[in-house]
């Protein structure tokens, strides 16, 4: 009679076992859940393997900016062990795919039609022990032009690297930045719904005091654009010159993204980098007439440079990221 009872325990439970999950989070019992088996693949506790470890942003972040990925840091590889999706201030759970990094460790989260401005999110993980809900919301970058597209046209704007971060060179970043004093300008020649057409220049004082294009550099011609994405947006051009403190520096395969604010007075979210030609640097370095002083000195932090445009190995890789700019009413560029 006992070895009936347990037999047809076994049965109801292997039965329970087949059970669908019911969403993506909950699933129906296992063996394991009786406390008869031991799944040592998916240990609890202090024990549990596959484990969150961090995300970007982190919960409680505020002014996310809208194109920035969702990351998540797992502690041990096993994609089929995590489960994350998002949920908007709604309540509405948005279609999203976890893309995996080759080794396994960390993975952004792909939303759908992407992240909305102004907007709180609540980003739900779990992992072999828990669920963990993530609170944060997104800056007001993002929201549609309130004029259109057209609205931006002839607009000029002043970007403040001074204040931005300088991800690459990596350890020389910073350092650049300290000797960066010359303003860059970033005016609209034309904007419709579809073609964004950027010039560039750097500025210079006026005798005002305010700040004007400079009219002895060469403007720079980022030519059409895709503006399909507004008021997000993409440019490039093939060279610009930056200036620290008077030395002067090529930037080769210039490229430039960002977010026009909603009333088109500012810019936010803004990259810009290229490769940049080190030779003239040696200045900055007490050795001027040295065009490998820079080199030089980023091997001594583990560093290299790399081939420039002619094949010499005198350049290195230039990334700018969180750069802000502001509309200089009044001030249209023009081309040189």
């Amino acid at each position: 009679m006992i070895r009936g009872v347990v037999a047809g325990v076994l049965v109801a439970s292997l039965g329970m076992s087949g059970c669908s999950r019911k969403d993506g989070l909950t699933e129906g019992p296992r063996l394991t859940d009786t406390g008869w088996f031991t799944d040592t693949a998916d240990l609890v506790g202090e024990d549990c393997r596959y484990r969150l470890v961090t995300t970007l942003p982190e919960d409680g972040a505020t002014g996310w900016y809208w194109r920035d990925p969702l990351t998540m840091y797992v502690s041990t590889a096993s994609a089929d062990r995590y489960e994350t999706y998002l949920v908007d201030g709604s309540g509405v759970r948005l279609p999203t795919v976890p893309v995996w990094t080759d080794d396994g460790l960390s993975a952004t989260l792909s939303v759908d039609g992407g992240l909305d401005a102004d907007e709180s999110y609540a980003w739900h993980i779990r992992d072999c022990l828990e669920e963990r809900v993530l609170s944060f919301s997104t800056s007001d970058l993002g929201a549609p032009l309130v004029g259109g597209a057209t609205s931006v046209k002839g607009n000029t704007y002043v970007l403040d690297l001074a204040s931005a971060d300088w991800v690459q060179p990596a350890g020389l970043g910073p350092v650049l930045a300290l000797y960066f004093d010359t303003p860059i300008l970033l005016g609209v020649e034309n904007a419709t719904a579809s073609v964004l057409e950027f010039i560039g220049a750097p500025g210079a004082a006026a005798a005002s005091g305010g700040l004007m294009q400079d009219r002895e550099a060469s403007t720079w011609d980022f030519g059409e654009a895709s503006f399909s994405e507004s008021p997000y947006f993409e440019a490039s051009v093939d060279e610009v010159v930056f200036a620290f403190q008077g030395t002067t520096v090529p930037v080769s395969s210039f490229r430039l993204t960002g977010t026009f604010a909603a009333d088109g007075s500012s810019l936010g979210g803004v990259r810009l980098g290229g490769l940049a030609d080190t030779r003239q640097l040696g200045a900055l370095l007490g050795d001027p007439d040295n065009e490998s002083a820079l080199c030089d000195y980023a091997e001594t932090l583990g560093l290299a440079c790399d081939p420039c445009d002619d094949g010499e190995v005198f350049c290195m890789v230039l990334s700018v990221e969180n750069v802000t700019a502001q509309q200089a009413e009044g001030l249209e560029l023009v081309r040189r």
